[in-house]
């Protein structure tokens, strides 16, 4: 059985004061930061292992995922509607994560997925040409990535 109890340092229903409520968010925002990268983390071994850029949004995944957090929203006795509008944005966010890191693999030419890319973001070959000459060579530009 999986704890699904986290860390506080006070019940809720025992706060008196703003700064204990402070105090405690502050201390789950904290872990929920850390839990939250390491789903980037394997959000990022999805974009590695998919077999194409296709494959990155998976409704059917989608729905398995907002209904197993309904499910445990309902398990511990919270409202499964607003669970699952915060994991429909969760869910958008990784996917345009993991297309991130998707295009960035292909783009480097990892696991032979270049032509997997969108047209704009393939690397540019450009001809060459010194001054006052004809025959240029092609050289592969790389392309440049912001996150």
């Amino acid at each position: 059985m999986v704890n699904m109890s986290i860390h506080t340092v006070i019940d809720p229903a025992s706060a008196t004061t703003m700064a204990e409520v402070r105090a405690n968010i502050d201390d789950l925002d904290r872990q929920i930061v850390v839990l939250l990268g390491e789903r980037m983390r394997f959000i990022e071994a999805a974009a590695r292992i998919k077999p194409n850029r296709e494959a990155v949004r998976d409704q059917w995944r989608v729905d398995d995922v907002l209904t197993k957090v309904g499910e445990t929203a309902d398990k511990v006795n919270f409202s499964k509607k607003l669970v699952q509008k915060i994991y429909a944005e969760l869910i958008e966010a990784s996917i345009s994560h993991e297309l991130v890191n998707y295009d960035h693999l292909a783009g480097n030419n990892l696991n032979g997925r270049e032509d997997d890319l969108p047209e704009e973001n393939k690397p540019t070959k450009v001809k060459v040409v010194e001054k006052d000459s004809a025959d240029g060579h092609t050289a592969e530009v790389e392309s440049t990535w912001v996150y």
